[in-house]
């Protein structure tokens, strides 16, 4: 029996969509004991095989915080208002309203929205804070972390 000495880690998303790929190259990288492999470059390459394999849960890991100015007939984010996986808020100015989001690339990927990309910002105090946060315990407490589908997993491989 090999006892393991239960910590966590929180681990801070780098900024712009080069942060995002960061994050779930280092999530993934961590599921497929590869770590070694991540490089200055490696991260977009990773992500787009993760994307071409199917595997959305590690796009989870990557937030994604996006912002624009909306009126009350045009809003090029309304769709992520009507989306589980994403939070939204709407700060009406007057004739204009700010639209802050807090999402997650595979909702972007899975729904077809990645020309939303080009409102990516860093997140405002208005925008739903996510983290992402390595924990290092028993297998038998990560099966009942797991459980909780509300949040993203993504779990290293025991093999």
């Amino acid at each position: 029996m090999k006892l393991c000495k239960s910590s966590f880690e929180i681990w801070d998303q780098q900024e712009g969509l080069e942060g995002v790929y960061k994050q779930v190259e280092r999530a993934g990288r961590v599921c497929y004991k590869s770590e070694d492999k991540i490089t200055e470059t490696s991260a977009k390459e990773f992500v787009e095989r993760m994307i071409k394999s199917g595997h959305g849960a590690m796009l989870e890991h990557g937030t994604v915080y996006l912002y624009c100015k909306a009126t009350e007939n045009s809003n090029p984010l309304s769709e992520y208002f009507h989306n589980k996986y994403s939070e939204a808020m709407w700060i009406g100015r007057g004739n204009y309203a700010d639209v802050y989001i807090t999402t997650n690339l595979r909702v972007l990927v899975e729904n077809d929205w990645l020309d939303d990309l080009k409102y990516i910002c860093e997140p405002t105090e208005y925008h739903k804070k996510r983290i992402t946060v390595k924990f290092i315990c028993d297998r038998g407490v990560s099966h009942e972390f797991v459980r909780h589908r509300v949040f993203s997993f993504a779990q290293e491989s025991t093999r």
